[in-house]
């Protein structure tokens, strides 16, 4: 169940990137209405639409992750807006960095994480919001640093991870593709070998036969105990060979094969 379920979400990344911003804006929906109404910051249905708002690139993360990051961008405005920063738009960049650097070659990823923290770096420091005043823009620039480099750093780990998986599976993959190929020439130059010894077999035991066949017709009248004792070792000559050619085909005979049909027909 746990594997179907896996598939099935590998296979719809919308839908589950889609799940996911529904519910850091029903996370944010929660704080909202925890929070005193005097702290509230205006009108409720407003702050969750400027939510939802900076939410909607976290659904389109992986479908389309260069506009997704140019959308989060675009959003830097929602706080002189409101007077605060939605929790959305924060978690917003850390997950979009997160899914730049796990999903990305080294250079896009970096390129990604700048796009994205150095317009909040000089944001923050050019106009800070009422409650970030205090603080001082070296900290502010101190905080958003550490946060983007975390993000960064597991996201590359991620990569990195997947991509020695992926070289593990690859070299799993053509060791058993060789491991096969080798197998399979072992028991084709067995089975040549086989075929070699039954035709050496048989092409002796049908020479004896013949020259017993000859020597028995031309002695059938002169001495007939003669001919029938060549006809006697005809006959097991026969039997012989009909035992060597079951023993061999039993060996060249693989198991989805019915030993009926590899068998000699009775004489």
């Amino acid at each position: 169940m746990t594997d179907r379920l896996r598939a099935w979400a590998r296979h719809r990344p919308l839908a589950i990137d889609g799940c996911f911003a529904f519910a850091l804006v029903l996370v944010e929906a929660v704080f909202l209405l925890l929070t005193p109404r005097e702290l509230r910051p205006g009108q409720l249905s407003a702050a969750l639409a400027w939510s939802a708002l900076c939410a909607a690139p976290v659904a389109v993360r992986r479908v389309a992750p260069w506009p997704a990051v140019g959308a989060a961008v675009a959003t830097l405005g929602v706080p002189v807006l409101l007077g605060h920063a939605p929790t959305t738009q924060g978690v917003t960049f850390v997950v979009l960095t997160y899914t730049m650097a796990a999903h990305r070659p080294l250079r896009p990823a970096t390129l990604a994480a700048l796009l994205l923290w150095a317009p909040v770096a000089l944001a923050n420091a050019i106009a800070p919001l009422d409650g970030m005043l205090d603080m001082g823009p070296a900290y502010l620039l101190l905080n958003n640093l550490l946060t983007a480099s975390v993000a960064y750093a597991v996201g590359r780990a991620v990569h990195a991870r997947r991509q020695s998986t992926q070289a593990l599976r690859e070299r799993a993959r053509v060791a058993e593709a060789n491991q096969r190929s080798l197998t399979e020439q072992a028991v084709a130059d067995e089975r040549r070998r086989i075929a070699r010894e039954l035709h050496d077999v048989v092409a002796h035991h049908v020479s004896v036969m013949g020259v017993l066949a000859t020597g028995a017709r031309r002695v059938l009248r002169r001495d007939p105990d003669a001919a029938d004792g060549a006809i006697a070792t005809i006959e097991e000559t026969s039997r012989a060979t009909l035992r060597e050619m079951r023993r061999l085909l039993d060996v060249l005979r693989t198991d989805a094969e019915p030993a009926a049909e590899l068998a000699p027909s009775p004489a």
